[in-house]
């Protein structure tokens, strides 16, 4: 597994599905989109595309992209929409940065198609379970076999404009990929710690392998000293942690300003 990869939940993929099939479905059975989804109300049935992909000459990238819904539109152009199960956050979501860029990837890899689809519009649509319920409304949702949750849609609305977006990211991926080493982190990249806390172990345990096979005095007191820096090093990042963990359980895990899910966002580009 690559590092810090975390398995997709059964139950999120039970509701990728559900809610994927609920907009087929209210097309298919009413001629129109939900009344949730205002941006797309002259949209058609959802056009059957899985995958989508393209090969950047440029880069020499092979960009994929996995679009929860197309729809087509009556002007001939195509809307593109990403679902979220979670709540909106507006502007306090760490990840939102990342979600405008994901539609408009979408977008990016749907014009270059052989059928060349054009994209006008773009939205992220959360479903948000309705979860701070209590009393009668607790009750309500309660049934013979189990609970049925109710769900709140929000559609928000995306700028589509994928030429002067993906490019760029492209050419920043090309860069990332061609260097010796990654760019330093930034201060309380959680992730950049979990790495060089890792690398420390690794550098431990291959000094240590080279001191038990070592029999020369001048040779073992030399890796005692490197083997004694590496476990230092792991003792004092430990020792570092523990007095941040209590503030970080506040935050529900979550270090303020720092997205502790992705190690590209962290990295320190200041200097480039």
């Amino acid at each position: 597994k690559v590092p810090f990869r975390k398995p997709f939940p059964g139950l999120m993929g039970d509701l990728d599905r559900l809610e994927k099939e609920v907009l087929r479905t209210v097309i298919a059975e009413t001629g129109e989109a939900p009344e949730w989804l205002e941006h797309f109300a002259d949209a058609g049935q959802p056009l059957d595309l899985w995958q989508v992909g393209h090969y950047d000459a440029e880069t020499g990238i092979e960009f994929v992209g996995r679009p929860d819904a197309v729809l087509p539109l009556d002007d001939g152009s195509c809307g593109v929409i990403d679902n979220k199960s979670a709540k909106f956050k507006g502007e306090d979501d760490p990840f939102w940065p990342a979600y405008p860029t994901q539609v408009n990837g979408y977008a990016f890899l749907l014009q270059r198609q052989e059928e060349e689809y054009s994209v006008s519009r773009g939205a992220i649509v959360y479903f948000e379970v309705q979860s701070d319920l209590h009393g009668d409304s607790l009750l309500k949702i309660v049934t013979r076999s189990g609970i049925r949750p109710e769900f709140r849609v929000k559609a928000v609305e995306v700028e589509i404009n994928p030429e002067e977006i993906i490019p760029p990211l492209l050419k920043q991926a090309r860069e990332i990929f061609d260097l010796e080493a990654p760019p330093k982190g930034r201060s309380g990249c959680e992730d950049c710690e979990l790495v060089a806390s890792l690398m420390d172990l690794y550098r431990a345990a291959e000094v240590a392998d080279q001191l038990a096979n070592s029999w020369k005095h001048k040779d073992r007191v030399k890796l005692r000293r490197v083997l004694d820096y590496h476990l230092h090093r792991r003792v004092s990042r430990a020792a570092w942690e523990a007095p941040r963990q209590g503030a970080d359980d506040q935050r529900n895990g979550r270090r303020q300003g720092i997205d502790p899910e992705g190690m590209l966002a962290v990295w320190d580009w200041t200097d480039k």
